[in-house]
């Protein structure tokens, strides 16, 4: 489970998105995926999965209705490469691949699914926000 310190810009940048990723997409209170996303998110950002782009609010659409008909649930989250910026402010990116589960809500399948995530960080107002996301996802 995620805690606050995982958000934090002390948190290794595998670690943040981890917690990020736990507060969007998996835990079960909508209200805190809500806050998460929005204060973790840059207004700005650029989200690209497979060969899509979306912005923020049409992300936040689309993981909305993904937690309206699933259950999520990860499985294993492996970091294949980090940069650090160097300014030691927190920012980077990172490389990770996860795979995960997801039950619909309406008949319980499940399916498992695979995502190769390359995340850009910056620190904006003394905190992390995800500013790019590039996600090649399966399932």
């Amino acid at each position: 489970m995620a805690s606050s310190d995982s958000l934090s810009n002390s948190s290794s940048l595998a670690d943040w998105f981890d917690g990020f990723s736990h507060n969007v997409y998996y835990q079960p209170d909508d209200a805190l995926a809500a806050k998460t996303f929005e204060e973790r998110v840059s207004d700005d950002a650029v989200i690209r999965i497979n060969h899509d782009q979306f912005g923020k609010a049409k992300y936040w659409g689309i993981i909305k209705a993904a937690r309206d008909a699933n259950h999520l649930a990860p499985k294993s989250n492996k970091e294949l490469h980090t940069w650090n910026a160097p300014d030691g402010l927190g920012g980077g990116c990172v490389a990770q691949l996860g795979y995960f589960t997801t039950t619909k809500k309406e008949d319980g399948t499940e399916t498992v699914g695979s995502s190769l995530t390359l995340t850009n960080v910056h620190v904006r107002d003394g905190k992390r926000v995800l500013v790019e996301l590039t996600e090649v996802m399966n399932g």
